[in-house]
């Protein structure tokens, strides 16, 4: 499958608020790209996949350390999401300035 339409798949999905969807469709999309160097790298499928974690660590049926554990990998994704925007100033250029610094502020909620 191609990854940008698994991509906007998930984030259709993601809308409708299918965490596990949205989640198994992100993670096809991340090794699609992994298994085809040939294709454009997008930091795209890991910001999702980061405000999936995200949204499951909201939920307040889990323990604490499980939703720790999403939070964490949540401001790991987050975190690589913004050091690979960084080495694509270009790129970055691209993105809706709305999605960059809603997830960078995002970042910084976490980091504190």
């Amino acid at each position: 499958s191609d990854p940008a339409e698994l991509i906007e798949t998930a984030k259709r999905v993601l809308a409708k608020g299918k965490l596990e969807v949205a989640e198994n469709y992100l993670i096809r999309a991340m090794r699609t790209v992994m298994l085809d160097n040939s294709y454009k790298r997008s930091p795209e499928p890991y910001r999702y996949l980061a405000e999936v974690l995200e949204r499951k660590a909201q939920d307040k049926n889990l323990e604490l350390p499980q939703r720790q554990r999403f939070l964490l990998q949540a401001a790991a994704l987050y975190n690589f999401v913004r050091n690979f925007l960084k080495t694509l100033l270009p790129y970055r250029s691209k993105l809706s300035s709305g999605i960059y610094t809603s997830k960078e502020s995002k970042l910084r909620q976490l980091s504190m």
